[in-house]
């Protein structure tokens, strides 16, 4: 998080500074940065994405929460470091959402939109929305044939953000 860039944007009239977060692979799939935080077996490196997609249901979900729970973590840090922070924003809905293994795509993406909207319990954290980028084959997912697992995905969506933004 960057406090000159905060309050650089915060003294715009209406600016919000809103840090941007990568739903793939980047250096916090490497490690958490919170010792204290529940569910040790999920301190660690993430899996690979191949790996991910592979897991099941359950597995992959979990670690797409604990990626975003890991992006909570920042905002939290920084917060405490004294950034203002109004919001967040994930980059981006991949547009596998809607490919062969879009239902793999959407469990982890879900996971991370939980996790980024309500964080971690256990310091405090509660809901707190941002911002969704999307690209327009993401978008088109909306599509598809309406399953139970579809309207979850979305639901997820439309608790986690602000409003849609495509790219």
């Amino acid at each position: 998080m960057n406090a000159p860039a905060s309050r650089q944007v915060q003294a715009l009239k209406g600016g919000r500074y809103a840090p941007l977060f990568p739903i793939k692979p980047t250096s916090f799939w490497n490690r958490r940065r919170v010792a204290e935080a529940e569910e040790p077996r999920l301190a660690g490196k993430l899996p690979p994405l191949r790996t991910m997609l592979a897991l099941p249901a359950r597995e992959r979900r979990a670690w797409g929460r604990e990626l975003g729970r890991r992006f909570r973590d920042e905002v939290r840090i920084a917060e405490l470091q004294g950034v203002r922070m109004d919001a967040w924003q994930l980059d981006e809905l991949a547009a596998e959402l809607g490919g062969s293994r879009g239902r793999q795509w959407r469990k982890f993406t879900r996971g991370a939109l939980h996790g980024l909207n309500f964080g971690r319990a256990e310091f405090g954290d509660g809901p707190r929305i941002g911002f969704v980028w999307a690209s327009r084959r993401a978008v088109e997912v909306a599509r598809l044939r309406v399953d139970y697992e579809l309207r979850a995905f979305w639901r997820a969506l439309q608790s986690a953000n602000q409003g849609l933004t495509k790219a």
